[in-house]
């Protein structure tokens, strides 16, 4: 069982050594990291479309496209997670709900390849189903640098899958204040049958836009709580925040300085 703290609606994690995320936000992610070793640059990207999967509960089969746009080979090992919540924390577990089709993959430059994702069991009544999409890349011999650290991406595509019966969206948002860290806490509780997601958080000053939008990325899955810290720094000035949930839900919650 793999805990993956504070994921994103997707993920990407490049890892020399270490691992860290860049959040991103486009229905088609273009992935480019470039890195710059004893003054030259080299560049890794990997297009891959689409990045949120939802799959309706007719359908038994969904299928993600991938582009290598580098000048060199990609290897990749694919792998479906299911995907729960424990304590406001994410938690991947190996599934068969899924088979990965194929299972792994190497693409040439310039090469574009179809990645299927097929469906062993029926869909639940009432409660969606959430899973990711593993991406792991494989490093290819020949893409090693004598000296230098091999770096390795990691892409988790979030799946929803869709229950027989429709449920509307039901949760609770609250905004609290943590005197002892300086800042609020912006928590939203589900207590409905699907994802609950903020789509957008800006800050208002007298009823007016303070500054740009707060990048309140991610999902609080059903039966599930998630939080958001928001530091004192980036509310100087805002008397109110306001949230925009699905289903049109526009809530409008007070800051208490």
């Amino acid at each position: 069982m793999q805990v993956w703290k504070k994921s994103s609606d997707y993920e990407f994690n490049a890892s020399v050594f270490d691992t860290s995320s860049i959040l991103l936000g486009a229905k088609i992610a273009l992935i480019l990291l470039t890195l710059f070793f004893l003054g030259k640059a080299s560049s890794q990207g990997l297009e891959v479309a689409p990045v949120l999967i939802e799959l309706a509960a007719r359908d038994r089969a969904e299928q993600v496209v991938l582009k290598n746009r580098t000048s060199k080979a990609m290897s990749f090992g694919l792998s479906m997670q299911l995907w729960s919540q424990r304590d406001g924390e994410d938690v991947l577990t190996a599934t068969e709900v899924f088979v990965v089709s194929p299972p792994a993959v190497t693409l040439k430059p310039g090469e574009t390849r179809t990645i299927r994702l097929l469906r062993t069991e029926p869909p639940d009544d009432v409660m969606e189903s959430s899973y990711r999409l593993i991406l792991e890349e494989i490093p290819l011999k020949e893409n090693k640098v004598p000296g230098r650290p091999t770096l390795t991406l990691v892409l988790s595509i979030p799946l929803f899958a869709a229950p027989l019966v429709e449920s509307a969206p039901d949760f609770r948002v609250a905004l609290k204040k943590d005197v002892s860290k300086r800042q609020q806490i912006l928590t939203v509780n589900n207590l409905g049958k699907i994802r609950a997601q903020i789509l957008s958080a800006q800050l208002l000053a007298l009823g007016k836009p303070l500054n740009d939008p707060l990048p309140l990325i991610g999902y609080a899955l059903p039966g599930q709580s998630r939080s958001w810290e928001i530091s004192n720094d980036q509310l100087v000035g805002a008397d109110a925040i306001k949230i925009a949930l699905p289903g049109g839900d526009v809530r409008t919650l007070p800051i208490v300085q």
